[in-house]
């Protein structure tokens, strides 16, 4: 079965899990931001200046995000 990766909770990148299982997760480009696997919604961001989706949630960089990310 597999897991539900993590999300960061400042820039929702999905994070990749840890080579370590007992490493802490956090977001490299946000590494005081809180991480969570409550999000819903996956969009992936091939080329961010040209995509809309992209455009309209502040992404810089490709890769795969959350479109919510709930922090408790």
């Amino acid at each position: 079965m597999a897991t539900i990766p993590f999300a960061c909770a400042e820039c929702n990148a999905i994070l990749p899990e840890p080579e370590d299982k007992n490493e802490a997760i956090q977001c490299t480009d946000c590494p005081t931001s809180p991480v969570s696997r409550d999000w819903q919604g996956l969009v992936i961001i091939f080329n961010p200046e040209m995509s809309e989706v992209g455009k309209r949630m502040g992404v810089t960089r490709p890769g795969s995000y959350a479109l919510k990310v709930n922090v408790r």
